[in-house]
């Protein structure tokens, strides 16, 4: 301590110090009392210092779970939402890539009017970007309107291409598609439900070392929770 005293004087003073602490006593304060709505709210701001999955998984320790992102339930805004009983985090649709404040607030308002039933009612009601709609595909927000993350992303692309010579969705002769297009798709491993997530809204629903999982537990690989709790061993034996 003696060594460090003196780095006060000039290098981080007791006025930024006292800032720094009182932010970081309102923070405590509100994470312990209101931890749900402070974990979305620091998703919300993006702070910077920890990564989406890092968030994400702080969030599931406390007890929330998080919502992918969804057409019909998803706002501008991460969201408290209450999930099979269990209050959870919904993602909003700005959190996918690609998809700006704009092109959200137009699907947001043309909600308004009933949910969408699938995706060619979608297309018909909304404009929007093939770069955003292949990755709302892919993050599974149209998975509520397919049921197959894979059919969703093949129907939507189909659409796309067939309305790329139109002027307006309003001009659009029906059906875009019919059901008997639509091929079977396997669904996705989770390999490719872990990097489409990452790719598409920037965290997994599956922790990445859930593919390594199986390997780590052969090995005697050991949780940072589970070393967060050597103090409370004992006599127990140690982890290394």
């Amino acid at each position: 301590f003696d060594k460090v005293s003196n780095f006060v004087g000039y290098g981080f003073c007791r006025s930024h110090a006292a800032a720094f602490a009182r932010t970081v006593y309102q923070s405590a304060w509100l994470k312990f009392h209101y931890p749900g709505p402070y974990m979305a709210a620091v998703m919300q701001a993006r702070p910077g210092m920890y990564n989406q999955q890092t968030l994400e998984e702080e969030a599931k320790r406390l007890g929330f779970p998080i919502l992918v992102p969804d057409i019909n339930y998803s706002g501008m805004r991460f969201d408290l939402e209450r999930h099979d009983g269990r209050l959870s985090i919904r993602k909003p649709l700005t959190s996918v890539k690609a998809v700006s404040a704009d092109i959200a607030q137009r699907l947001a308002w043309a909600r308004m009017s009933g949910p969408f039933e699938d995706l060619e009612d979608l297309f018909r009601r909304v404009t929007v970007p093939r770069k955003a709609l292949d990755s709302l595909a892919r993050s599974g927000a149209f998975d509520c309107l397919t049921g197959s993350t894979r059919q969703a992303l093949w129907a939507a692309g189909v659409m796309s291409q067939r309305i790329d010579s139109l002027y307006t969705p309003a001009f659009l002769p029906p059906p875009l598609i019919t059901s008997e297009e639509i091929p079977t798709l396997p669904p996705l491993t989770k390999h490719e439900r872990i990097l489409w997530d990452l790719k598409s809204h920037d965290a997994g629903r599956l922790h990445p070392l859930t593919l390594a999982r199986r390997l780590l537990n052969e090995l005697g690989a050991q949780t940072i929770q589970t070393c967060y709790r050597v103090a409370a061993i004992g006599d127990e034996p140690q982890v290394t």
